[in-house]
């Protein structure tokens, strides 16, 4: 007579000859209605950046079209002044509203207001601000329920070597005259590229600490009510340090800048690049292949940024928030894959994980100026990535939930849906070249954005997106299914809005 340890044997071994040989165990079901909140981020989390030299008109990245550049200075091209007031461009910008529209960027350094028409630029300056083009951005803004953030010019300069905030008071002071919301600003644009900011030569980190100070107090009185932003440095210490220094560069060292500080900001702002585009490097450590734009660890490196600053931000300015105030798919006006739907699963995922790490707000660059835009700049016409942003600006709440990502290639995140108490709605960034699919305890409204082959345009639900007459955004159908799945290296959002999700009550 077999014992008990026997038959248990046999029927294991039976139970395994009956099994396929590569047998898979599924995961659960996911559930939206048990999905724990981890925090908020701001109402204008996703917005954007105008530059400076857009508005003002100059020399900004010199577009592929034309050609490869044949000297350093060869990679700028001029453009006109933005029509802040092109129709398409304010419909598609008030779709992606309430934003907050940064007016900034490395030329912002040497730009001088004009308070005054017929007044003559002194030196110093390379562009000019002129009361019309403040007018515009004044119009645009309200037609696009904007919000203004501003930085302000390294020169001029007072007698005794401080900055002189003469025309930061002007700045402010004919912003609030043409009715502009002013939500915040800071002093200079990437301060630890020194060699860009106007500032006197041999510029160093205690200057720029006493300097950044006396801004605070001086835009405090000039704008009560709006915050100030501090550092507004680029990329993490201690790796551009060492980029700068072999390019011959001078550069600022972040904690440098940030220790001497004395006045409290109300954020700590920085920028991300995870690379450079080939108009600035196509070797080394940050130049990029088309390969990169579904490399995990090409898209953790915004983790790391952030955690850099996040760790200074507790040793400077304890319990402020984070703000990107300038990111994009690579600096130097972006790769020449950074305006094709190649881009799209890289801008969701930031979105994603910066969310979930309490990042507050984070600025694209650009709205409509070269490849990283959103919007094509000779057209206006919407790139793939306007229509993934539009889709988080409709479906995706302010308050994020907790998720775990099915594997390191395909990354899920998921917010409260907008405007739908108790609802749940997810997004999956797909990273691998087969389709992915996440089963789901509830049924779901599905939007799945895919390539459409030509790169330059975007599917949702197998139907092109395209403005219709007189630039009607199309209308974004989703279709109902009882789990989300994801294109290759597609992007796909699910809405629950019956999720009960007690977080989202």
């Amino acid at each position: 007579m077999m014992g008990q340890r026997t038959l248990t044997l046999m029927a294991a071994a039976l139970l395994a000859c009956a099994l396929p040989a590569k047998a898979t165990v599924m995961p659960p079901a996911l559930d939206p209605s048990t999905l724990p909140a981890t925090g908020t981020v701001h109402p204008r989390f996703q917005s954007y950046n105008i530059e400076m030299v857009e508005v003002t008109g100059g020399r900004f990245w010199k577009p592929y079209r034309l050609g490869p550049p044949a000297s350093p200075e060869d990679r700028y091209a001029y453009r006109p002044p933005l029509d802040l007031a092109n129709p398409r461009l304010v419909r598609l910008a008030a779709a992606l509203g309430p934003a907050i529209v940064r007016v900034s960027g490395t030329w912002a350094n040497r730009t001088w207001f004009q308070a005054q028409p017929g007044t003559t630029r002194p030196p110093g300056f390379d562009q000019t601000l002129t009361m019309a083009q403040l007018a515009g951005l004044a119009r645009f803004l309200r037609a696009t329920d904007g919000e203004l953030l501003l930085s302000f010019a390294g020169v001029p300069r007072l007698p005794d070597g401080r900055w002189d905030p003469a025309q930061m008071q002007a700045l402010v002071a004919a912003s609030r005259r043409a009715g502009i919301r002013l939500i915040a600003g800071h002093y200079l644009n990437e301060p630890n590229l020194v060699h860009l900011t106007g500032t006197p030569k041999g510029y160093s980190a205690n200057e720029f600490a006493r300097d950044s100070d006396l801004f605070a107090t001086a835009f405090r009185r000039a704008a009560p009510g709006a915050l100030v932003l501090a550092p507004d440095a680029v990329g993490q210490g201690p790796a551009i340090e060492a980029l700068a220094r072999a390019a011959n560069q001078p550069v600022l060292g972040v904690e440098a800048m940030m220790a001497p500080m004395r006045v409290t900001v109300d954020a700590v702002a920085y920028h991300h690049y995870g690379g450079v585009s080939e108009r600035c490097a196509t070797s080394g450590p940050l130049a990029l292949t088309a390969a990169s734009a579904f490399d995990p660890a090409f898209l953790a490196r915004t983790d790391a940024t952030a955690a850099y600053y996040a760790a200074l931000r507790d040793r400077f300015a304890p319990g402020a928030p984070l703000w990107l105030t300038e990111v994009a798919q690579a600096a130097c006006g972006g790769s020449r894959w950074a305006a094709t739907f190649a881009d799209t699963p890289r801008y969701i995922d930031q979105m994603g994980r910066l969310a979930r790490a309490g990042v507050q707000v984070i600025l694209h660059n650009t709205l409509a100026a070269s490849d990283y835009a959103l919007l094509d700049e000779r057209d206006f016409a919407p790139r793939p990535n306007y229509w993934a942003a539009l889709l988080w600006a409709r479906l995706m709440d302010r308050r994020v939930l907790t998720t775990d990502h099915p594997s390191p290639t395909l990354r899920l995140y998921a917010h409260c849906l907008k405007g739908r108490r108790g609802g749940v709605a997810l997004v999956a960034v797909n990273l691998e070249a087969e389709p992915r699919t996440i089963a789901l305890a509830q049924r779901a409204e599905i939007y799945a954005l895919a390539d459409a082959d030509t790169g330059r345009a975007v599917t949702l639900n197998g139907t092109r997106l395209a403005l219709g007459p007189r630039d009607a955004l199309p209308a974004l159908n989703a279709v109902g299914a009882d789990a989300l799945t994801v294109a290759p290296r597609g992007v796909s959002f699910a809405v629950v809005p019956d999720a009960g999700n007690r977080a989202c009550r």
